[in-house]
């Protein structure tokens, strides 16, 4: 297997997306330090430079890129973390580096996952714990209402192409709830953590592959789903008490 050494240093606390090549283009590694953004070719050239920097409007004491993605020219997503005194608020945008225009994407203002897929559609995931204490101007999900854990959204258009929502089970007192989501492959898994149960849904299509399942360890990962067999995949601790683990197989 060949390799090409890109002869770009990475900065203090910065971050590298690797850019596969094209027809047109070669490939190429996008580097990221606080707010700005260089796309270098493997020579060490910059091709271009954004400045991501987000002006607030007032309402924080400060803006910081928190996570971001980027597989293919034009397309930047990143997702800012709005800091303000004792919460923070999470949006993420998605920046068009050829013509410069900035769409907002929506959804509620907690923290989220986001990634360009092979099929260059933007996907967006959340995980939310509501324990019943936090700051009074925090953001918080109405679980009485369905929530949104899982988005894919066209890069040219900003707009979602599938929105999954859920019901989860409302807290009772201090007990714990709300949701953790997975992702593998072209598949998500969203547990319902005061219930227990947990659904599978393809990451582009609306209808669960399975939903309300039981029976799944707490702390398992979802590591795949073979939709000819139907049996998902998840990593699990072994049951000898040591920190191994084994693929557990559930047939759906």
């Amino acid at each position: 297997m060949s390799h090409t050494p890109f002869q770009v240093k990475l900065p203090k606390n910065g971050e590298a997306r690797w850019v596969a090549p094209t027809l047109k283009a070669s490939e190429r590694v996008m580097i990221q330090s606080d707010n700005q953004f260089t796309l270098y070719d493997a020579k060490g050239h910059s091709i271009l430079r954004y400045d991501a920097a987000a002006r607030s409007d007032g309402n924080y004491e400060h803006i910081r890129v928190d996570d971001w993605d980027f597989s293919a020219y034009p397309y930047l997503a990143i997702e800012y973390e709005g800091q303000r005194t004792m919460a923070s608020d999470f949006f993420i945008q998605l920046v068009n580096l050829y013509d410069k225009s900035v769409k907002p994407l929506p959804g509620l203002a907690i923290d989220k996952q986001v990634k360009i897929d092979a099929q260059n559609r933007l996907q967006a995931w959340s995980s939310f714990l509501y324990e019943g204490i936090g700051p009074a101007n925090a953001i918080s999900p109405d679980l009485a209402e369905k929530q949104s854990f899982h988005a894919a959204y066209s890069l040219s258009s900003g707009k979602p192409l599938v929105d999954h929502k859920q019901l989860f089970e409302q807290p009772k007192g201090m007990e714990p709830s709300g949701w953790e989501t997975q992702i593998a492959g072209s598949y998500v898994f969203v547990r319902d953590l005061k219930a227990g149960s947990w659904s599978l849904y393809p990451a582009t299509a609306s209808a669960p592959i399975t939903s309300a399942h039981t029976g799944l360890e707490a702390d398992a990962k979802f590591i795949g789903y073979h939709p000819a067999s139907k049996i998902a995949y998840f990593l699990v601790k072994t049951s000898s008490g040591t920190q191994t683990t084994e693929v557990r197989k559930i047939q759906l």
